[in-house]
């Protein structure tokens, strides 16, 4: 989680201009283009427009939802399994937008969004293993936050919620499926 944090502030700050970017901007940095993807075959897209943000703003609110999520995944899902749901939510939340959005966008809020429905679903998923302090935390916190996030996205505009329901929906089918790190702490394709 820190790594990513890092790696988005880095990439913000390299590209230092002035704050309000303009489209074409974003685009020449890596933001989602569906015609840029379908003709030009630029399907890197999916990957370094999670790295892009509009604004400081932007950036800041990524970065600490990311590091207030990140954490508790990372000790609830192995190492391996957590850079899957990473990687796997940065690219399904792009191409959900890039699908059905097809306004030029960036930003790390899909990965922020599957980092909270992998950490929802966990909840749920081991609700009779957890602690009642945890199942505070991943059902009580965690869900109505995302709920209240994803209505901030549909009540303000501008912002391309279909990024965050993609990254919600694979986040929290990837968590039905991987184990919890208490069930099977060992890893054995990542240490082969």
């Amino acid at each position: 989680t820190m790594a990513l944090i890092a790696a988005l502030c880095a990439v913000h700050f390299w590209w230092a201009e002035a704050p309000g970017r303009s489209a074409d901007q974003l685009l020449q940095r890596g933001a989602k283009s569906l015609p840029l993807m379908l003709e030009l075959g630029q399907w890197w897209r999916l990957i370094t427009a999670n790295f892009i943000h509009v604004s400081g703003w932007h950036l800041l609110v990524n970065c600490l939802f990311l590091f207030n999520l990140g954490g508790p995944a990372e000790a609830i899902f192995r190492r391996l399994d957590y850079i899957l749901i990473l990687a796997a939510t940065a690219v399904g939340g792009t191409l959900l937008s890039t699908i059905v959005n097809p306004a030029v966008s960036c930003g790390a809020s899909g990965i922020v969004f599957g980092v909270w429905g992998a950490s929802a679903t966990f909840g749920i998923r081991y609700r009779h293993m957890l602690p009642k302090r945890y199942r505070r935390y991943f059902i009580g916190s965690v869900i109505p936050y995302s709920i209240f996030a994803l209505y901030m996205g549909i009540a303000m505009p501008g912002i391309d919620n279909w990024g965050h329901l993609g990254g919600l929906i694979i986040g929290s089918a990837l968590a039905c499926v991987l184990p919890a790190r208490m069930l099977r702490p060992q890893d054995p394709w990542a240490t082969s």
